[in-house]
């Protein structure tokens, strides 16, 4: 049976903490090890969700806050998908506007094969 998890790292590159937001979702899938609560500056982590049921693949994402030297905080939503049927799909959706930028590796994302390993990078604007 192919692997049809997202193996998902996140390094943070700025001097802010970056806090986790609630609850990671997983819309389909369970994690294997899940986002953590908050991120250092300067380091990476890495979690992974994987299949439950062998027709669907998974799905999953996760929110994180930042906030930069001058008070602006931000929510990143960080979004991962493996379908057994249909495109791999993973996204960083910012809303605020601290002054960071983001970065994923690989870009694009290749919308077909398992598994899927994405890199995000959080970045000092």
């Amino acid at each position: 049976m192919a692997d049809l998890s997202c193996y998902v790292q996140i390094v943070n590159k700025t001097s802010y903490p970056v806090n986790l937001n609630g609850t990671p979702v997983s819309k389909e899938g369970k994690y294997i090890t899940g986002p953590p609560a908050s991120i250092a500056p300067g380091s990476t982590i890495n979690f992974q969700i994987e299949q439950v049921n062998a027709s669907t693949g998974c799905e999953g994402s996760c929110e994180y806050s930042i906030t930069d030297e001058q008070g602006v905080r931000g929510n990143i939503i960080f979004s991962y998908a493996c379908p057994v049927k249909g495109t791999n799909a993973t996204d960083a959706v910012m809303t605020g506007k601290p002054a960071i930028t983001l970065q994923m590796i690989p870009n694009p994302l290749p919308q077909y094969g398992h598994p899927v390993h994405v890199q995000f990078s959080i970045l000092n604007g």
